[in-house]
C-alpha cells in the first residue's frame, strides 16, 4: 500500500469540483491507526482535515527537508498531494498487473506527467525478456513523449533514459523492479 512516512490513505473516493475536476477524499491512517477524514476542496480551497494536523508535523518536517527546494513551504497539503499522487499509480499499476504481466510507468525527472503501459512476454520467444523489454520502452517513450506533446501542449527532450523515471512493476510480487536499459 502506498505509503509515506507511515501515512496511507485508504477509502479513496473521487468527487468533482465545482468546474468538473477530479478531486478525491479519504481517511487518513498513520502507523496503522486510523486519525480521520481528509479531503480535497471542491472550490479550490484548503484540504480539510476532520482530525488534529499537528500529530502530522513530524512527519511533514521530515519531508520538507528531504525536499529539494529548501526555500519551498512544503506544508501538509503538499504531503496530501504527493500521497495521493502515489496512491493513484498504484491503482494504476494493480489495475494493468490484472491484465499483464509487467507494469511500467514512465514519467518525467521530476515524477510528472505520468503515463502507465503494460506488456505481456511472448509465450514462445527466441529473445531474451530483457530484451523484449528494452524494446517494449523504446516504444513507450516514443509514445510518452508524443501523449506530453498532445495532451499539454509543451515539448520535452527526450534524449536519454536518464531524462525520464521508467519503473518495472512484477505482476507475481508487485515489486518495483529495475532493469539495465540500453540502446
Amino acid at each position: 500500500m502506498a505509503t509515506i512516512n507511515n501515512i496511507q490513505i485508504k477509502n479513496l473516493k473521487e468527487f468533482r469540483g465545482h468546474e468538473g475536476e477530479p478531486l478525491y477524499q479519504g481517511d487518513i491512517y498513520y502507523k496503522g491507526k486510523k486519525l480521520g477524514f481528509w479531503s480535497q476542496d471542491f472550490m479550490s480551497g484548503s484540504d480539510t482535515f476532520l482530525f488534529n494536523e499537528a500529530i502530522l508535523q513530524d512527519e511533514v518536517s521530515r519531508c520538507k527537508a528531504a525536499y529539494m527546494d529548501k526555500s519551498y513551504p512544503y506544508n501538509i497539503e503538499d504531503l496530501m498531494a504527493e500521497l495521493l499522487d502515489l496512491t493513484l499509480n498504484e491503482k494504476e499499476v494493480k489495475k494493468i498487473l490484472k491484465q499483464h504481466d509487467v507494469a511500467i510507468v514512465i514519467s518525467d525527472k521530476e515524477g510528472y506527467l505520468t503515463t502507465t503501459y503494460g506488456m505481456n512476454y511472448p509465450s514462445e520467444s527466441k529473445y531474451p525478456k530483457f530484451v523484449i523489454l528494452n524494446k517494449f520502452i523504446a516504444q513507450a517513450k516514443k509514445d510518452f513523449k508524443a501523449d506530453i506533446e498532445k495532451s499539454y501542449g509543451i515539448s520535452i527532450s527526450i534524449e536519454h533514459y536518464d531524462d525520464v523515471s521508467v519503473k518495472f512493476y512484477h505482476k507475481d510480487t508487485l515489486d518495483e523492479f529495475n532493469v539495465k536499459i540500453g540502446y
